[in-house]
């Protein structure tokens, strides 16, 4: 039992809670509620405001009540359409996105933030409207809502800035260019970003092989039955605290899933030998597990790459048969290889519990497997898949060649299988970074 492992702070508590948050990710209607109901709150106060500062500025400026009721009104109006138009953009894109590139898009368009703050926006400055409207209509006659235009002037402002910035957001989400480049781009940002960071300094829990390790005492497993994270993945995992644990209770703690897996009601996830599980310890060891409904591209480069393959095995659907957009997608994951290799550690360093992150060959059968397999009937999709593997073998070290080699030489194999025209063989044969172009000699450089 390591008596190293130093007590949690209230900092790495904090930023424990962060790490939940940004994997779990925000909701689409926090920002728009959170925005309504302040500027609600507001607009009540402002009849209020206005009358103490026209007791301090003497003279006060004079607007006409009536007009400016008449203006709020429309505004509110025109804001609650805009609400209106845009919800319907949220849904249209979301549709759009998981019928044409992946379901693993929609969390990621949830969390946009451009999105969100104009729904949010809208809503505020309608609520903040409808309410200034009604103060003018039922105050008195000398009140001069001077506080009240200024607001809804530069909430008019704002509003008209938040559409054009949506107008741009949605047509860049309707885009599969751009959704491609922002998942590989939030996949990056997972490399170095809160998560990962977090895992990396995170000290190493003991690795479960085979079955449970029993020592002497009693022993007692941890689910989540009854519990409203039961079906949903465990996707990261608090080792520090379950080191803490272990030695404030004179117990062993052992992880019985895999980081990525999701967890089914009465499913063991953790198993405490040699110390009583209360409720209170129950609740407090799953307290350092992060469970969501999928790995997100922003929770790091699995989440991405999961996401770039789906799109690529849409696009090779027949349904869809779009095998240029597929070969785009290899373009994002070719990149993605090439950044993950430099943060990848060797195979068996990395514990089970500890394991958010995935040795060099996991990474790689992740991008390309599926990918491979599926792509067999699309000389282009082997011609760009050939020559990613090719730029990797010359850009990467040595040790981790192994993994491309096998699948290079799996397409070399497999151009004689798979097509049996001398011109597609040698089409196939080719290594093209577009999938397209002329015929070349069948490559050499399966190894």
């Amino acid at each position: 039992m390591p008596e190293d492992v130093p007590r949690e702070s209230l900092a790495q508590r904090w930023r424990w809670w962060q790490i939940r948050r940004a994997i779990a990710g925000p909701s689409v209607w926090g920002v728009p509620v959170t925005l309504f109901f302040t500027f609600v709150l507001l607009a009540i106060l402002t009849p209020w405001i206005d009358d103490r500062l026209s007791r301090i500025f003497d003279p006060y400026p004079s607007v006409n009540g009536g007009s400016i009721s008449t203006v709020v009104s429309i505004i509110a109006g025109a804001m609650i359409t805009l609400s209106g138009l845009t919800f319907t953009a949220i849904a249209s894109v979301m549709s759009d996105g998981v019928s044409n590139l992946s379901v693993r898009i929609v969390p990621m368009l949830q969390q946009d933030r451009v999105l969100r703050w104009s729904l949010g926006v809208f809503t505020a400055t309608f609520g903040y409207c409808l309410i200034t409207a009604v103060s003018i209509a039922l105050g008195e006659d000398s009140y001069q809502p001077v506080l009240a235009t200024f607001v809804v002037t530069a909430l008019a402002v704002v509003a008209g800035c938040c559409f054009i910035a949506l107008v741009v957001r949605v047509t860049h989400h309707i885009n599969p260019a751009t959704v491609l480049k922002s998942v590989a781009k939030a996949g990056h940002e997972g490399l170095v970003g809160d998560v990962a960071n977090y895992r990396r300094a995170a000290p190493q829990m003991r690795e479960r092989r085979g079955t449970p390790h029993h020592t002497d005492g009693e022993s007692a497993t941890i689910t989540v039955a009854g519990d409203q994270r039961s079906g949903l993945q465990l996707l990261a995992v608090n080792t520090g605290r379950l080191l803490q644990f272990e030695r404030d209770w004179g117990a062993q703690i052992t992880l019985l899933v895999q980081v990525g897996t999701a967890v089914p009601e009465h499913l063991p996830i953790l198993e405490v030998t040699g110390a009583e599980l209360t409720s209170d310890r129950r609740k407090a060891a799953l307290g350092a597990l992060a469970f969501g409904e999928s790995s997100s591209p922003h929770s790091g480069p699995v989440g991405a790459i999961r996401s770039i393959v789906d799109i690529a095995l849409k696009a090779l659907s027949p349904a869809v048969n779009d095998p240029t957009r597929a070969a785009q997608a290899i373009d994002r994951l070719e990149d993605l290889l090439v950044v993950v290799s430099r943060h990848t550690v060797a195979v068996g360093e990395s514990s089970l519990a500890a394991g958010w992150g995935r040795d060099w060959e996991d990474y790689v059968s992740l991008a390309t497997d599926e990918i491979r397999q599926f792509g067999t009937t699309s000389v282009q999709i082997q011609r760009r898949l050939r020559a990613m593997f090719v730029v990797l073998l010359e850009l990467l070290p040595e040790h981790q060649h192994p993994p491309l080699q096998r699948r290079l030489a799996d397409l070399e194999r497999g151009v004689d299988r798979w097509w049996h025209s001398p011109l597609d063989q040698a089409l196939a044969a080719a290594a093209d970074p577009q999938g397209l172009g002329t015929t070349a000699p069948r490559s050499t450089n399966a190894g």
